[in-house]
C-alpha cells in the first residue's frame, strides 16, 4: 500500500489490484500474451522483469484471478522478507493443500510435494508466480529451486520468478541466489504517452457522477514527470485529482500536476525540478 491508498475512494485513481482501475497498457497487454503461452505450453522458468512502480504485482495478481477462474491451480507470494515456512504457508493455502493431506504430522514440505504429484497424475496445469525475487531472503534462496525441480518433474506447469533487479542476481545484496536459466524471458517496459492518456481516460469514464477533466498539457505533463512508470502516474492523478476538487476547479491543468508533484519527491524531486525550471 502507498501513502495515497486512503484518498483511493474519493478519486477514479484507486489502488491498481480493485477491479475498478483494471486497465492495461500496451506492455502489460503483450505481456499477459507472453504469460498465456507460457502457461498454456507449460513452459519451465520464466523471469518478468521490471523496474519499481512498473506493474509487475499489478499483472502477477490480475493474471492469477484470471487463471483461477478458469480452474487452474495457481498461488502467487511475495517473496519480500518471507521465510522458507512463511512461502510454503502461502502455497499451501492457496494451492488448498489440506491440513490433513497425507497425514496432520507431516511437515509442510512433503504435504506440497505429495499434493503436487496428486496434480500431476490428473493432469492438472499449475501456475506458481514469486514476486519481489530481488528481495529474496537467503534461507529462502534455497527453497525456490526445490520447488522448480519438482515442478519439472512431474511436468507440471509454469514458474514465473518476478524481478526488479536490473540483472539476473536476487536478493538485494543479502543473496548470491541467481535466476536461472528461463525458458522465456518477459520485459515490462514503461508506457508511453498514448497509454498515460488511455487509463486516465478510463478511469474518468468508470468514475460514478461528473468526473473532473485533465487538459491536454496537464497529460503531457503527468507523462513527462513520471516518465511513463504507471505506480508514479497513479499517485500523481490522485493528488492532481483531490487538489482540483479542494480548489473547486472542473479542468485539471499542468499548473496543478506541477503543484502536486512537490508532494511526491520521492517519485520524481528530479524531473519534476526540471519541470519547474521549464
Amino acid at each position: 500500500m502507498d501513502a495515497t491508498d486512503h484518498l483511493a475512494p474519493s478519486t477514479p485513481f484507486q489502488s491498481r489490484q480493485s477491479q475498478a482501475s483494471f486497465f492495461m497498457g500496451l506492455p502489460q497487454e503483450e505481456a499477459w500474451s507472453r504469460l498465456e503461452f507460457a502457461q498454456s505450453e507449460r513452459l519451465g522458468v520464466v523471469a518478468l522483469l521490471a523496474g519499481e512502480g512498473h506493474g509487475k504485482s499489478f499483472l502477477l495478481y490480475h493474471f492469477r484471478r484470471h487463471l483461477a477462474r478458469r480452474g487452474v491451480a495457481t498461488a502467487l507470494v511475495s517473496l519480500q522478507e518471507a521465510s522458507p515456512d512463511d512461502v510454503l504457508r502461502q502455497l499451501s493455502e492457496q494451492l488448498r493443500v489440506s491440513p490433513m493431506e497425507n497425514g496432520a504430522g507431516r511437515p509442510l514440505w512433503s504435504k506440497l510435494e505429495r499434493h503436487l504429484e496428486g496434480l500431476s497424475l490428473v493432469q492438472a496445469p499449475v501456475f506458481l508466480a514469486f514476486d519481489d525475487v530481488h528481495l529474496i531472503q537467503p534461507e529462502t534462496a534455497n527453497l525456490l529451486p526445490r520447488l522448480m525441480r519438482v515442478m519439472e518433474q512431474f511436468g507440471l506447469g509454469t514458474v514465473v520468478l518476478s524481478s526488479s533487479a536490473s540483472s539476473s542476481k536476487a536478493g538485494g545484496g543479502k543473496s548470491s541466489w541467481r535466476i536461472p536459466v528461463q525458458s522465456l524471458r518477459v520485459d515490462l517496459p514503461r508506457w508511453s504517452e498514448a497509454d498515460c492518456a488511455r487509463y486516465v481516460r478510463q478511469m474518468l469514464q468508470s468514475h460514478a457522477g461528473q468526473p473532473l477533466a485533465f487538459a491536454p498539457n496537464a497529460l503531457e505533463t503527468l507523462h513527462e514527470i513520471t516518465l511513463g512508470i504507471p505506480g508514479r502516474l497513479v499517485n500523481a492523478c490522485r493528488l492532481a485529482y483531490l487538489a482540483a476538487m479542494a480548489e473547486d476547479r472542473s479542468l485539471i491543468g499542468r499548473e496543478t500536476i506541477l503543484a502536486v508533484s512537490q508532494e511526491l519527491t520521492g517519485d520524481f524531486s528530479e524531473e519534476f525540478s526540471m519541470m519547474a525550471a521549464t
